[in-house]
């Protein structure tokens, strides 16, 4: 995307912390149809921790991307997950 479509389309930005991302990321691992790398879940990551920054709406869109996760970090995931579902 260049500067220039930013400048066009774009109305705002909301930033994300590496944690909110992993947690987002976590969270779609726990759907095996859901897995996105760290970087394909800052939309998701966005929407759970700055929610009530976007602007209201029906429906809410994130993309979700990148299935190439590294298989230690989503094995991780998935044990952290299955550790929380037996608490």
């Amino acid at each position: 995307m260049t500067f220039e479509h930013i400048r066009r389309y774009v109305d705002d930005i909301v930033t994300v912390t590496e944690d909110n991302i992993m947690a987002a990321a976590r969270l779609l691992a726990a759907n095996p149809k859901s897995v996105a790398e760290p970087s394909g879940a800052v939309a998701t990551a966005a929407w759970m921790f700055h929610r009530k920054s976007l602007p209201e709406s029906k429906f809410t869109v994130a993309v979700i991307s990148g299935g190439n996760i590294d298989p230690v970090l989503l094995k991780q995931f998935t044990l952290r997950t299955a550790e929380a579902s037996r608490s």
